[in-house]
């Protein structure tokens, strides 16, 4: 064989072992997923994340109110820009359709107050018990419930949320 011949040889070899063990899921065994199945894989890790730190509390003693009032002490810098009613529901907006399955829909709105209603799209994760690993569904809505009171009350609004067993219906409004 030439020095050409074994040159383009070995260019084929290496171009038809990228192709076949390259980033082709197929080769490889990986599956592919869909934009949608990982926003969902995302979904799921978040609301996975919440149960570890309701249930690591728990485990040590502490309430929700505890893990809601160290959430609002933490995360209170992050919502400094927030003034009115408006812009918070905003912010609220944004954190709750970081679920794909969500759905927000403003139902009045001025700079004063504010009132929406969302569906409760992580309420599927725990099942016909209403529970995974000791922490309650309830738990965690309580706990989103009481950091968003918190943020609004540092904020000079009141934060009020009322649900039934399809939605959340959330109202923000200045303090008077």
């Amino acid at each position: 064989m030439t020095t050409r011949g074994l040159v383009l040889l070995v260019l084929l070899t290496c171009l038809t072992a990228s192709q076949l063990y390259g980033q082709d899921s197929d080769a490889t065994g990986y599956p592919d997923y869909s934009t949608d199945q990982l926003w969902l894989r995302a979904d799921f890790l978040a609301a996975g994340t919440m149960v570890f730190v309701l249930g690591q509390a728990k485990s040590q003693g502490r309430s929700v109110e505890d893990v809601a009032m160290e959430m609002a002490t933490f995360y209170a810098p992050a919502w400094s820009d927030v003034e009115t009613a408006k812009q918070m529901m905003g912010w609220v907006r944004v954190n709750y359709m970081s679920s794909p399955r969500a759905e927000f829909e403003t139902l009045e709105a001025s700079e004063e107050s504010v009132r929406a209603r969302m569906n409760r799209p992580w309420k599927a994760y725990f099942g016909e018990s209403g529970e995974i690993l000791g922490v309650t569904f309830a738990e965690v809505e309580s706990l989103f419930r009481r950091f968003y009171e918190e943020i609004a009350s540092q904020r000079g609004l009141v934060y009020e949320q009322e649900q039934d067993e399809e939605h959340i219906l959330i109202t923000i409004r200045t303090q008077q």
